[in-house]
């Protein structure tokens, strides 16, 4: 199978081949379906339920089904794929595709599916002999359900396929459903999936504050024109009585508009600021029309645009949305409104900081040196999962928290208590005394039939951010001003934002005599990629290995240059130098002493291709065999560190979940690694074990932020 992997899990739309209704259900074509294994071969639809028996390669028509959060449910599809490495289970719908619909569906598993190790849910486009995977996951046996709603117009592989005058292309619709490791269990259910035609709307409900309703917008609605223009509907109450507003639009997401369109009381007048716009709102039935020219403002392939409407105070002070730090994100390739959710707090939109960890994101590439890497990226919950919890760095020292109770409630490590530390750094703001200490035989992240079983490479290498993860966190003018270092990382003002990778690994494996520097588990810093807040462009990158940062400012390249077979682009700076120096050697209690480090800096970065901008904006990263030091490129070295030629597995990464902030985590998952303030491994000959993430220098915290300055400096580590 061809595979093409779309850089976006955010939303995606469609239409049938016929003419679309409003609601299309997948459920209710399933007969107008192709299903097919992995063999190719046809798959009959059957009404029964499976019973609790290892059900092989079927698919079901159910209504009033018990799913694993013990509820019934109608509109059921169930796909169980048949066993075997690389095997599959499809169902394909032929389809013309409309950039102005959208996919909604739940996925799990059936109540009675006891023993499955989980399964992978895809949804591709194919087209001819290329397929697009559109949407992948993997679901474990959780008692809960997952939402699926993917709105298809940011996928650039839609682009690359239709025209900007065109809608739609044809093409076949899979849903898809793979094993785990086998198929024992895995009765996968989609429920209730539908296609849904679009609607440009966000409702406005009264503000507080407001008591007439009759200066109380009521809905926002959008419309995308065949002759590319924009229609923005307003709708008040019916006492309507608004005179004055004003739309803002802004292109950077930081709610300074580029564009402005003022409406006066003259005949609902309109006019335009930094836009061809003239007398072209009208108001009937209580609701403004204005038409926009798109090609003025709009690119309708790339960007994502934010609007916010303001009415001034003596003609009641609405806005929408009635969040003044936030706006309503707008898709011109849709129409699609969404409200511009900021969980974090750090002022840059959720969707947005989505949008720039995967146009960022590294491409990773392992290395041999003397044999393969035999310490992949671990998922971080996995090795909770198979850790306890210990007061001090000895493997046999007694549990604060044992492991039978992490194994199935890994947020329990955040409980610790020794003395008057707890594990939690909301509680103790410190780096405490606590130790996870991980089977021995999980330090690889893989051991068959444990509870969890882990990742193998194969699954690493297709799911592509196993253990990775991203932290997107705007500059101010002198925030973390202690954590900087000294004459790189410059760039710490109002108008850069910073995007930080960090990925896990369960051991760290130097391979020299006496085993010094071995220990368990690594917090590594891939790169760092810091963009203009404006412009989004590259400023600088960084790159760590044994703690020692290599900068790269792209003001200073002079010379850009392909790499063999247009892979990627070679920056060269004032410093290009492919010969072997050391940047470095452990020094007195292994600290680190620099040689020739400045060579290191504005000497070369590499970024590969991203297929939705069409820019090179993905660094690359030369990870070290078994240290897993992360280098620009293969030249240079570390002191007795082993080869990162990049010469085992490569991939690009691939939507890192995002951590978000200390104080405002975005999942249980970024919570456990966020706020867990103990040492992540137990074992080790002479070198420390990592801290989590916060805990490095590197992290950026909220401006601000009461739990950042009470930590002592000491704490953050390199």
């Amino acid at each position: 199978m061809n595979y093409k992997l779309n850089i976006f899990s955010l939303l995606f739309l469609l239409l049938s081949i016929y003419i679309f209704p409003s609601r299309f259900s997948l459920f209710d074509n399933m007969a107008s379906a192709s299903w097919k294994n992995s063999q190719n071969l046809n798959v009959t639809i059957s009404n029964s339920v499976p019973g609790n028996e290892n059900a092989n390669c079927l698919v079901r028509k159910l209504n009033a089904v018990q799913l694993e959060d013990k509820n019934k449910y109608n509109n059921v599809i169930l796909m169980v794929p048949p066993g075997g490495q690389n095997s599959w289970l499809n169902g394909e719908y032929q389809l013309k595709i409309n950039k102005r619909s959208y996919f909604k569906a739940k996925i799990g598993f059936l109540a009675i599916s006891k023993g499955s190790d989980g399964a992978v849910f895809e949804i591709v486009f194919r087209q001819g002999s290329n397929e697009y995977i559109l949407y992948h996951v993997y679901k474990n046996y959780d008692k809960s359900l997952l939402n699926v709603e993917l709105d298809f117009s940011l996928s650039l592989n839609f682009h690359d396929a239709v025209s900007i005058t065109s809608n739609t292309i044809e093409g076949y619709f899979i849903l898809r459903v793979l094993p785990n490791n086998t198929n024992t269990g895995d009765l996968a259910c989609w429920i209730d999936p539908v296609i849904i035609t679009n609607e440009a709307s966000f409702p406005d409900p009264d503000e507080k504050g407001i008591t007439d309703q009759g200066k109380d917008f009521k809905n926002v609605a959008l419309s995308w024109a065949d002759d590319s223009s924009i229609r923005i509907q307003l709708e008040t109450y019916s006492d309507f009585t608004i005179n004055k507003f004003e739309i803002r639009i802004s292109t950077n997401y930081d709610l300074n508009p580029e564009y402005r369109i003022s409406c006066s009381p003259d005949k609902y007048k309109c006019t335009g600021t930094n836009v061809n716009l003239t007398g072209v709102a009208y108001k009937e039935n209580h609701t403004y029309t204005i038409k926009v020219p798109a090609r003025d403002i709009f690119n309708p392939l790339f960007e994502q645009y934010v609007l916010t409407i303001q009415v001034p105070p003596g003609e009641g002070g609405d806005r929408i949305p009635d969040d003044a730090s936030a706006g309503l994100i707008f898709t011109p390739q849709s129409c699609k409104i969404a409200y511009g959710d900021d969980k974090d707090h750090d002022t840059i939109f959720d969707p947005i900081e989505a949008y720039l960890l995967n146009v960022y994101s590294p491409y990773l590439k392992f290395s041999k040196d003397g044999g393969n890497e035999n310490y992949p990226p671990v998922d971080p919950l996995m090795y909770v999962r198979h850790c306890s919890l210990l007061p001090e760095g000895e493997e046999d020292a007694t549990p604060k928290i044992k492991n039978d109770i992490l194994k199935y409630d890994p947020l329990k490590v955040l409980t610790g208590i020794n003395g008057n530390e707890f594990s939690d750094i909301t509680r103790t703001p410190r780096k405490a005394k606590f130790y996870l200490n991980i089977w021995n035989q999980f330090r690889d992240g893989y051991e068959a039939g444990a509870y969890p079983v882990g990742y193998t490479w194969n699954q690493i290498r297709n799911l592509k951010n196993v253990g990775l993860y991203g932290h997107v966190a705007p500059y101010y003018a002198n925030n973390n001003v202690n954590n900087i270092r000294g004459s790189h990382g410059k760039y710490n003002d109002d108008t850069s934002i910073r995007i930080e990778f960090y990925q896990f690994f369960g051991y760290s494996d130097v391979n020299v005599a006496g085993d010094i520097g071995d220990h368990e588990a690594d917090w590594e810093i891939p790169c760092i990629v810091t963009i203009d807040r404006n412009s989004r462009k590259i400023k600088e990158v960084l790159h760590y290995a044994h703690g020692v940062e290599m900068c790269y400012d792209t003001s200073k390249t002079k010379n850009v240059v392909l790499i063999s077979g247009n892979w990627g682009e070679e920056h060269r700076g004032p410093n290009y130098n492919t010969g072997y120096f050391e940047i470095g050697k452990p020094g007195g209690g292994l600290g680190v002493i620099d040689t020739y480090l400045e060579k290191a800096q504005n000497n070369l970065v590499r970024f590969m291709l991203d297929e939705y901008t069409r820019l090179y904006t993905h660094p690359v990263v030369h990870i070290e065999k078994g240290c897993h030091g992360c280098w620009p490129s293969e030249h240079w070295g570390y002191y007795g560190a082993p080869k990162h030629r990049g010469d085992y597995i490569s991939y690009q990464s691939f939507s890192p979940e995002n951590l978000g902030e200390v104080e405002y985590p975005f999942s249980d998952t970024a919570k456990i690694i966020v706020h867990y303030n103990g040492r992540w491994g137990t074992y080790s000959i002479k070198t420390g074990k990592p801290p989590s993430p916060a805990l490095h220098r590197e992290w950026i915290w909220l401006k601000n932020s009461a739990l950042y300055t009470q930590i002592p400096n000491d704490n953050f580590e390199y």
